[in-house]
């Protein structure tokens, strides 16, 4: 009787600890994918420039996560010529979910001579 109450005990322990792996392993599979639709969008701006229009934002309806949206900030950096840009995944709640940063060059501004 005793030794079956510890195989019980044991069991539901077992049982347990497997559902709490499941579910961390379901959230790890999750961030993995924010952080990946963060990266490719954030170069997805940097090699088309658009990130000269900052701040911007967005969602990932063509991805399939329209409840999902992304904004871009860019602000002066350190060294001359650099901009320090910040992507933002929040989810349909408002939550943020991921934040990357990345340098880019700044775009060069003209000067037209006056005559």
């Amino acid at each position: 009787m005793v030794a079956t109450a510890f195989v019980g005990i044991g069991l539901a322990t077992i049982l347990g600890g497997m559902a709490q792996l499941n579910r961390s392993e379901a959230q790890g599979r999750e961030r993995e994918q924010q952080l990946v639709l963060a990266s490719r969008k954030i170069r997805e701006l940097v090699a088309t420039q658009e990130y000269v229009n900052a701040p911007l934002d967005g969602d990932f309806t063509a991805e399939g996560l329209p409840e999902m949206r992304w904004s871009l900030t860019s602000e002066p950096g350190q060294v001359e010529s650099l901009l320090n840009l910040r992507i933002t995944l929040t989810s349909g709640g408002g939550q943020e979910l991921v934040v990357l940063d990345q340098l880019a060059f700044a775009p060069a501004t003209t000067t037209e001579a006056t005559n």
